[in-house]
């Protein structure tokens, strides 16, 4: 049998190693006398997508704060395939909690105004941070990184509170029920906007984080309902455009698993609209992932 090296990369809790390239590892036969390992090639679970980093307003301010050149070699380290080979980026369509900016969505207009129509929607933050820079520079280096996307909040007039941010003066900050179509348009708007820059989305989630709803940060509470409502939205926008991103629900912690996704994927009309399940670790056991994909096998398990 030919063994094979496998190339590992260390990083010490003291910091003395940070990602440093070590001599490896080789598989070799075992000195153990008792090693039992069972392989049932009958059952199988979802390919390895990657891993990979969130590129967010303030990690770009930050990588455009560097010299190009030593820019250009940290990125190469991530995702060239030569290297750690990241292959997934997580990005905000609007403001995430970490900015160093106002917080912005793409449809942003004085208080009591509203725009249903979309008429003021605009990715231009999102070009003047860099944000599309970096992704064509990550493309660049490995063109086949993957990109999901999530909003952290409708624009503000879309909401009860009419403010990015969750609770403000007492009241919730949840999405409004004649705005679920408007906000389909929406988020449809802003995959049709990267692709015109050269971007194509791969997955897209409707909204971050949604049992979230403090006034710290931009968020928005929608309901499983309401997350139905824009993924049959979605659906339609996606085929009429020829988008072909893919749809996940929920983005919320293990704990929402039962009421939230198996509610929503028990829908016979959301079910074959959705690609996958996105899970944050706040709250509940990760063994709901895998309840949840004997359920329902045909739809992804993704980490976000």
């Amino acid at each position: 049998m030919q063994m094979k090296k496998v190339t590992c990369f260390l990083t010490t809790l003291d910091g003395s190693s940070k990602l440093a390239r070590t001599d490896g590892v080789a598989f070799a036969p075992s000195s153990v006398a008792q090693a039992d390992i069972h392989v049932d090639p009958a059952r199988t679970h979802q390919p390895f997508l990657g891993v990979g980093f969130s590129v967010d307003e303030t990690s770009v301010s930050n990588y455009y704060g560097m010299p190009e050149q030593a820019r250009m070699e940290i990125l190469r380290e991530f995702f060239s395939p030569d290297r750690q080979n990241c292959s997934v980026v997580r990005i905000c369509l609007g403001a995430s909690d970490m900015t160093g900016r106002d917080y912005y969505s793409y449809d942003d207009l004085p208080s009591g105004q509203t725009d249903p129509a979309l008429e003021h929607f605009s990715i231009r933050q999102d070009i003047d941070c860099h944000i599309i820079d970096i992704l064509h520079e990550i493309l660049a280096i490995n063109p086949e990184v993957k990109i999901f996307a999530s909003a952290w909040s409708p624009p503000a007039w879309m909401k009860s509170n009419g403010s990015l941010l969750g609770v403000i003066g007492g009241k919730g900050g949840e999405l409004l029920n004649d705005c679920v179509e408007p906000y389909a348009r929406y988020l449809c708007k802003a995959v049709l906007a990267y692709r015109e820059q050269g971007i194509e989305i791969f997955g897209l989630n409707p909204i971050n984080e949604r049992n979230w709803n403090n006034n710290i940060y931009p968020q928005c509470y929608v309901s499983p309902a309401q997350e139905g409502m824009l993924i049959r939205h979605l659906g339609q926008l996606f085929k009429t455009h020829g988008i072909g991103t893919k749809l996940l629900i929920m983005d919320a912690d293990f704990v929402h698993t039962e009421t939230w996704a198996a509610a929503e994927l028990s829908d016979p009309e959301v079910n074959p609209l959705v690609w996958g399940v996105a899970f944050h670790p706040y709250g509940g056991s990760p063994q709901e992932m895998r309840r949840l994909h004997d359920r329902f096998p045909d739809k992804a398990m993704i980490f976000t």
